[in-house]
């Protein structure tokens, strides 16, 4: 891989495995895209391997037939032949679709943040693994921009505090799991999991790696650390001897290497005076002091203060006295190795301390963060003296027996405010900038083990949240429409969350209660969302469900309530008002005995984990696809209010689990596929398979998703054995098509991707399986989610003005004209329209005969002169099945909401205001069973634009 702002590629061609994960950890040099330096060996980026490297893939093999594919097309390994559509002229585009695609992908932002590492299973242990960049003016506007860097997945990110934006170091071909910052705050060193993982030490600025220092650690490297000079670095891995590696980096020697303990090494620290050429090491059951000139080490003494325990985090107080924080709850104070003093159960179990200029500042497990004054209290009976049982008996209320006060009553709880349904609280990562020399006002840096990042201010008792993201793994995106940037995610911390790719940050959450398999929602606004759950429970909701549990500004903390020792010398709980809140929550019973924030709908429908829910393309269907092989239909029924399934079909005959659905455009056809390589087609409502492919070679299908079907045939390996590519996904206009696959990687390729030899443009950021991928309905953004991860990552598109791919006839609908012949005013004022409204313009392509398409020939009827009468009233066909999910004063309101603050007299006419307000209607689909009530809302609308007008103009 190589390193830069878009990430390097892999070569597919040469000697990749299929199987998915095994070529980790490896590296190599692509031909030209990594030079050596000479006399270092270091890997530096290729300036052209920025755009994501062309990858060339093995041929497919083909059946074609003489009259241009009438027989089926085999490929590896797909169990079933798939025909290509008679309008499809392959020869006449060969040589143009075995070409890469002109458009290009960039990380736009990279939703989560690795708070917590639990590879072992049983002992998670605290990353501290954020920091302060030194402010600096990059923008020349007089202000310094403060940054902080941290790692996700395989990625290390620097973010601008103040405006979002993040810069990315790509370095990395697995997870990172460590990471530390020089002290000239121009370079940070990281390391990642791997056979023989590197330590990579890069540019904060040019994101360029600088050295590369590998070989000298197996399974991962778990900690890093600079001297105060800059000149050396310690790392520590995470073999049987947990081996600790002292470097003279710039010189690239080892000056020596030693066992560092039986048990995992979680920090390291040098002392902050170089001349005292000391540096700790500390993690379970241990705290190593060691000589860099020797290097040997001495096991710290805990004395008369406590037993040996657990440390996840060192600082140092001054250059004479160290700080560590034990599980146990105790910040003990070390001299000369020996401890000296402690913080008697400052938390339930400290997870970091760190020592500021307003004081020691420290998190614990129970969510609370509080700055502890340094000097010894003189007041607590106890101060100085042993601790024992009834040490908790005391006359100072700030100290509560604990030999050291908080300060200003500095104690906080993290957990009282929260970021798209993650709480902000219990910490893992702390940092300040006066480790760098720099007044940090109160001000610390805090990564929390539910993925979030942010800034919180110790001294007025608030936080900024800067970054949130999932606690569990991330298995499902799906697109939120219409002509939409914002995204639906679901993972196994039960939680849907709603994102903004404007604001860059989750904008709604729903508590499912129940591990998030799968999720899809329909094509309208205010639309449902479909979950399905490992349980094999399936769950409906509405998109007004999401509660917006983030603030994009300084939020105030809760005071905590500083819990007291007991006679028995133990820590004594005291719930926060945050925490009894939380509990609380859930305690209101909603209709039919359930949760107050139940689901629409909410029933176990099957034994076995949903796989896949995709509503149809009318919003009149749910398919449901289940691990035990069997899709079941339900159709749609009731109002917004008492929204009810009932299944109309039980589709069997697939041999394995179920992957992936997509709708035709009518609904009618349904095209599955299973974990066994097979793709099948079947007639809606009925649920009867339809073995006659051949015959429905030209049906119109709503999304790509199936990842076996005509259009990706060459996205596979000829010898792949069908688990390389997990997910696959079209632009609305058919022009690019994008895969997910079990290396790492997002792949770019030229719609449809039927050459003999086609080739596609690379992308990493994921440390391992991407499970999910998909366009935005605007088709400006991807979106990629990757598993255990917890990573979401916004790919921007970057378009070639001259590659619009091959559209299918009669398919795809304008989305801005909505099929209606619009002045070129009338086009611009709805542009600026869309840019201030909430809703980013109007819907996805529908056909022709659907209510957008109904209400964009109004909109060209209307500019054309016709009479309401004439157009409003016109007869218009629909189905005695069709069903709606919402009623005419949902829809009505949310028009109203959506014009409110438009201003209809620089629309120059009435009729021009009518062609603008029913463009905007016709990006919803639209909810009414009757065409009369559908014509009554459209009116009130337009009259109460021309109320609005100015009189000339009504």
């Amino acid at each position: 891989r190589m390193s830069g702002r878009l990430g390097g590629t892999r070569d597919r061609s040469g000697g990749a495995s299929s199987g998915g994960g095994s070529q980790h950890g490896s590296r190599w040099d692509d031909g030209g895209g990594m030079s050596s330096m000479k006399g270092v060996g270091t890997k530096m980026l290729d300036p052209e391997g920025l755009q994501g490297r062309v990858i060339k893939t093995r041929p497919r093999r083909r059946v074609d037939g003489e009259d241009g594919g009438q027989e089926a097309i085999k490929f590896a390994p797909s169990r079933t032949g798939v025909y290509l559509p008679s309008w499809f002229d392959y020869y006449a585009v060969q040589k143009e679709l075995n070409e890469p695609p002109k458009s290009s992908l960039e990380v736009d932002f990279i939703h989560g943040y690795h708070g917590l590492d639990t590879r072992d299973g049983t002992r998670a242990r605290p990353l501290n693994n954020v920091f302060f960049l030194p402010p600096e003016d990059d923008d020349g506007d007089g202000v310094d921009d403060i940054e902080l860097v941290y790692f996700i997945a395989a990625t290390c990110v620097v973010i601008n505090r103040d405006t979002l934006a993040q810069r990315f170091y790509f370095g990395h071909d697995d997870d990172v799991s460590s990471l530390c910052i020089h002290p000239s705050g121009k370079m940070c060193a990281s390391g990642q999991l791997g056979k023989k993982p590197p330590v990579l030490i890069w540019d904060v600025n040019t994101m360029e790696t600088v050295m590369d220092l590998s070989g000298h650690h197996a399974a991962a490297v778990s900690t890093l650390a600079f001297s105060p000079s800059g000149k050396y670095l310690v790392s520590v891995g995470e073999d049987s001897s947990h081996t600790v590696c002292v470097f003279d980096w710039q010189n690239r020697v080892k000056l020596f290497d030693a066992k560092g303990f039986g048990d995992k090494v979680l920090c390291a620290v040098f002392n902050p005076v170089p001349e005292k050429e000391e540096f700790l090491t500390a993690g379970h059951k241990h705290l190593k002091v060691w000589n860099l000139t020797s290097g040997k080490s001495q096991m710290a003494s805990h004395g008369k203060l406590g037993s040996t325990t657990s440390n996840y985090c060192l600082t140092y107080a001054d250059p004479d006295h160290f700080l560590a924080a034990c599980k146990s709850g105790d910040i003990m104070v070390y001299k000369g190795g020996v401890a000296v003093d402690k913080v008697e159960k400052a938390h339930k179990s400290v997870l970091c301390v760190l020592n500021c200029q307003e004081g020691w500042v420290s998190v614990g497990r129970e969510g609370n963060i509080g700055v502890w004054d340094a000097a010894k209290c003189g007041t607590c009976r106890g101060a100085g003296q042993k601790s024992m049982p009834g040490y908790g008996v005391m006359s100072c209320p700030d100290c509560l027996g604990r030999r050291h006060c908080i300060v200003d009553n500095r104690y906080f709880s993290l957990s009282s405010i929260s970021a798209g349904g993650c709480c902000l609280g219990p910490a893992t990562a702390l940092d300040c900038t006066c480790r760098m020399g720099i007044a940090c006002d109160g001000i610390v840096a805090v990564g929390s083990k539910d993925g979030c990042v942010a800034c919180v201010d110790t001294v007025e008792g608030r936080a900024l949240i800067l970054v949130t993201g999932h606690c569990g793994p991330l298995q499902a995106v799906c697109p939120v429409g219409p002509r939409s940037h914002n995204f639906i995610t679901g993972s196994h911390d039960h939680k849907l969350r709603k994102w903004s790719v404007a604001e860059r940050r989750c904008i709604g959450v729903i508590d499912t209660h129940e591990v998030v398999r799968s999720v899809h929602c329909t094509a309208e606004w205010g639309g449902l969302v479909a979950a399905g759950h490992t349980n094999g429970k399936l769950s409906v909701w509405h998109m007004n469900d999401f509660s917006d549990e983030a603030s994009p500004d300084w939020s105030d903390l809760e005071d905590a309530i500083l819990p007291t020792i007991g006679t028995d010398g133990k820590w004594k709980s005291t719930p926060s008002v945050a925490m009894s809140k939380k509990k609380n929550s859930q305690v209101g019973k909603g209709r039919k005995g359930k949760w107050a924030d139940e689901a629409l709908y909410s029933n176990a429908v099957r034994a076995e984990e949903i796989d896949a829910v995709k509503f149809s393309f009318d919003g009149l269907y749910l398919a449901v696809g289940c691990r035990d092989n069997v899709i079941d239909v339900y159709a749609i029924e009731g109002n917004i209010e008492d929204v009810h399934l009932s299944r109309v079909a039980s589709c069997r005959g697939h041999s394995s689990f179920i992957i992936n659905m997509d709708w035709s455009f009518d609904s009618k056809i349904l095209r599955t596929t299973d974990g066994a390589h097979e793709m099948l087609l079947w007639n809606i409502p009925s649920g009867r398979r339809n073995p006659q492919t051949q015959d429905l070679r030209d049906v119109k299908f709503a999304t790509t998703s199936c990842e076996l079907n005509w259009e990706v045939v060459g996205v596979w390996l000829e010898d792949s054995d069908g688990t390389d590519i997990n997910k696959v996904s079209s632009s609305s206009k058919k022009g690019l098509l994008v895969t997910a696959d079990d290396f790492g990687d997002v792949n770019l390729f030229r719609w449809p991707v039927v050459g003999e030899n086609p080739k596609c443009k690379n992308y990493v950021g994921h440390s391992s399986h991407v499970l999910d991928v998909c366009f935005s309905t605007s088709d400006k953004y991807i979106a990629s989610v990757g598993g255990p991860e917890k990573s979401l990552i916004i790919w921007k598109v970057d378009y070639d003005p001259s590659e619009q791919g091959l559209i299918e006839p009669d398919q795809v609908i304008d989305p801005v004209e909505l099929g209606a012949s619009a002045s070129a005013a009338a086009a611009e004022e709805y542009d600026l329209i869309a840019q201030e409204l909430p809703v980013e313009g109007s819907s996805p392509a529908r056909p022709a005969s659907s209510p957008a398409g109904r209400l964009g020939r109004m909109a060209r009827n209307v500019e054309e002169g016709l009479s309401s009468s004439q157009v409003l009233h016109s007869p218009v066909r629909r189905s005695s099945q069709s069903v709606r999910t919402s009623g005419g004063r949902l829809f009505e309101e949310d028009m109203q909401s959506r014009i409110g603050s438009v201003a209809p007299q620089s629309f120059g006419g009435a009729c021009m205001e009518a062609s603008v307000i029913l463009k905007l209607a016709a990006s919803v689909l639209v909810p009414f069973t009757d065409v009369s009530k559908e014509t009554e809302v459209i009116m009130r609308l337009v009259r109460r634009l021309q109320n609005k007008a100015t009189s000339a103009d009504a």
